[in-house]
């Protein structure tokens, strides 16, 4: 059951991690117009009278859901030194949710359509961050934007636009009281920079908004909610500015201090498509794998999300692993993988990862009260192998071949363990791995039955 299960190692640090909470508050509809008109630190008694009360696997994440997995994580270690949250705290539904609904919903208020669905996101936003500081008080929490946020549609957040401007002072509320250059450069373009609230002359956490680098953050295809704005060529603009930001970040640390990177998207090939379909536009790709691979000595932590897996990517020049991102498995459901969430084990000093937990629930059938347990533990179900680009290099050819750590990995990354075959998108989470551009993602495919469908 849920017990707190933390052995805290001598002189470590923990905190924990998560992704992809994709929280839907359309899920009880009876209880929409109520929310609307509420304070957000009014919601939980609301949707307390709800009558869903199971946490549902088809879809984003509800209200039993969300206060399952937090209730669980508060059991299991209830002062993390920091929460990481790297992106979409938003369902998919906001986006591509029944206009109509929202219309009818707007017209009863009084107010225009785009006006009412921008409140309510807002105050979805206010809620969320309300729920980890009542749940985690006086605890840091250092969030990413993921391509649900914004008032714009799904991967449109608009530089400089009302979307940045109301988060700025929701996410101040939760950071840690350093909040390095959160205010000037969030509101302008969604990513910030801050010294580790657990060691602020060691490491510097460095939050990138990649939406800027998606292959789909197109300024003409914003639905009715934002005007379409050109940002340069190929709406490329806003990218360059971050990267060149990013190498300025880098080269402005303290002598001694290290780099955390936190990204939603991960460079690389989306393993969900099966082929060697990029993430980003293949100028960002190379740019950012250039990046890391010039700043390997200073960068010693990477954090991301977004395909609702529990994975990690290794880049490496010239076939030497350099650099690793570790990717966080999501809450919601939506890619018919298990909610999960981990207790990464650190060293604060060096900023180095020693460990995680991941915690999982099985949500095959909807359940009232789901719940968590720990799925596995990296080192004891990969013995020998460490958080390290070189280590997890050969973790990964040894997946590639048949055998128990093949099982091990097939069983883990989806959220399901005992699944008996391999699952149907094996190999393209495997390739996608070590194989960051289209072709050597594609000859890692093209191996003989090297299936996925």
């Amino acid at each position: 059951g849920d017990t707190p299960q933390i052995d805290v190692a001598q002189g470590a640090g923990h905190f924990l991690n998560l992704s992809d909470i994709h929280f839907n508050a359309f899920y009880d509809p009876d209880l929409v117009e109520e929310l609307y008109n509420a304070e957000p630190s009014a919601w939980n008694s609301i949707f307390e009278k709800s009558t869903i009360t199971q946490a549902d696997g088809s879809r984003d994440t509800n209200y039993p859901l969300l206060n399952s997995f937090l209730t669980s994580a508060q059991k299991r270690i209830a002062k993390p030194d920091f929460i990481l949250i790297s992106g979409d705290f938003i369902a998919h539904d906001y986006q591509y949710n029944d206009h109509s609904l929202i219309s009818g919903y707007a017209k009863k208020a009084g107010i225009e359509k785009n006006a009412w669905h921008a409140n309510f996101i807002r105050k979805t936003l206010q809620y969320m961050a309300g729920e980890f500081q009542a749940r985690f008080p006086g605890v840091p929490v250092i969030p990413a934007l993921g391509n649900s946020d914004a008032y714009c549609g799904d991967y449109h957040v608009q530089p400089g636009g009302s979307f940045l401007r109301d988060l700025t002072p929701i996410w101040a509320s939760i950071l840690p009281d350093n909040k390095g250059t959160f205010e000037r450069t969030f509101p302008k373009n969604g990513y910030y920079a801050l010294d580790a609230p657990f060691n602020p002359d060691g490491i510097r956490i460095i939050v990138l908004n990649t939406i800027l680098f998606s292959e789909k953050f197109d300024s003409d295809a914003h639905d009715s909610f934002c005007q379409p704005e050109h940002f340069g060529s190929g709406d490329e603009a806003p990218g360059k500015e971050m990267l060149a930001w990013l190498k300025n970040e880098i080269k402005a640390m303290k002598p001694a201090q290290q780099a955390w990177l936190i990204l939603h998207i991960p460079p690389g090939n989306d393993p969900n498509s099966c082929s060697g379909k990029r993430f980003y536009k293949q100028a960002f790709n190379r740019e950012l794998i250039d990046l890391y691979v010039r700043n390997h000595e200073r960068i010693t932590a990477s954090f991301a999300g977004h395909y609702h897996r529990d994975d990690w990517r290794v880049i490496a020049d010239g076939g030497f692993p350099l650099e690793f991102i570790h990717i966080g498995p999501a809450i919601t459901t939506s890619y018919g993988n298990n909610p999960g969430y981990q207790i990464v084990q650190y060293d604060p000093q060096s900023g180095a990862l020693d460990d995680y937990s991941t915690y999982f629930t099985n949500l095959e059938s909807p359940t009232e009260n789901p719940t968590w347990e720990v799925e596995y533990n990296f080192r004891e179900s990969y013995p020998g192998y460490a958080l390290q680009a070189p280590s997890l290099m050969e973790l990964h050819d040894r997946i590639a071949r048949p055998g128990e750590l093949q099982n091990e990995y097939n069983d883990y990354y989806s959220g399901h363990p005992d699944v008996k075959q391999l699952a149907p998108k094996f190999w393209a989470h495997v390739c996608a791995q070590t194989n960051l551009g289209v072709a050597g993602f594609n000859a890692c495919m093209a191996i003989e039955g090297r299936e996925c469908h």
